[in-house]
């Protein structure tokens, strides 16, 4: 499923036309406070089963934020008596997505249910039809089984299962910080994993790791580098090239 989403303002991100992003297997790579993370919580919070809770509890300490983005929201989309219209013509989907599992990935991960999986992450490592379906993963990252019964997990794994257990539960995940607490190796191969056994399903992804920027373009993802008044997209290596920001990062991971 490809869908679409036109963008012309969100806070601070603002253009001087809209621009649209395809949302399915989609990479956000851009410079700190350009506004990647608003776009991405906003996404979340249209396809959720109840969009303005969920907008407000991401912005609940800044209610300047929720007002300038929910007065776009009603120019752009339609907001009437406290509900959203028009998603699904903005977003050229059927219903059916909204009646379906989503999940978001960022300092909590939240199921429709809006459950705090973190707060009950011996839950996952106790499904054991969850374990069964990762084992390859967990084989290639060195988890010995030892781990897994006594779950002992560094900060690193214990993300990248959570995200693993919202792909494996939902169809569509949203994901902020995706490199968060993990080393390099760590990244490509849960990158590569996901790519190979959940690459049917709807990931929107916002990262800083050029690695992984590299690899979705290679991997044939829709890649955006997005600034205060630029959203672009990266479809070849020649174009991460041309980006400033990525080549301050060759540079400064240059020795």
């Amino acid at each position: 499923m490809n869908l679409k989403f036109s963008i012309r303002k969100i806070p601070p991100l603002e253009l001087d036309k809209p621009a649209t992003i395809d949302i399915n297997k989609t990479i956000l790579y851009g410079p700190n406070g350009v506004g990647k993370s608003n776009i991405i919580k906003t996404l979340f919070s249209l396809t959720s089963p109840d969009p303005l809770w969920m907008l407000s509890r991401y912005f609940e300490n800044d209610y300047k934020k929720i007002d300038v983005i929910l007065s776009y929201l009603d120019k752009a989309i339609g907001v009437k008596d406290g509900k959203i219209e028009g998603i699904h013509t903005i977003f050229n989907i059927n219903a059916s997505l909204v009646e379906d599992d989503i999940a978001y990935v960022g300092t909590h991960l939240f199921s429709r249910e809006r459950i705090d999986i973190r707060e009950n992450f011996e839950k996952i490592i106790e499904n054991e039809a969850f374990i069964w379906n990762i084992q390859d993963f967990l084989l290639d990252i060195e988890v010995p089984p030892s781990n897994i019964e006594k779950q002992k997990f560094s900060h690193g794994i214990k993300r990248a299962l959570l995200i693993l257990y919202a792909l494996e539960n939902s169809d569509a995940v949203f994901i902020e910080g995706f490199e968060n607490g993990m080393h390099i190796d760590l990244i490509r191969k849960l990158f590569e994993y996901i790519d190979d056994i959940y690459g049917g399903k709807i990931i929107v992804v916002e990262t800083h790791n050029i690695l992984l920027l590299k690899l979705g373009v290679l991997k044939g993802w829709s890649v955006y580098y997005i600034s205060r008044n630029l959203i672009k997209k990266l479809s070849e290596i020649e174009d991460l090239r041309d980006t400033t920001l990525f080549n301050k990062e060759i540079e400064a991971i240059t020795i």
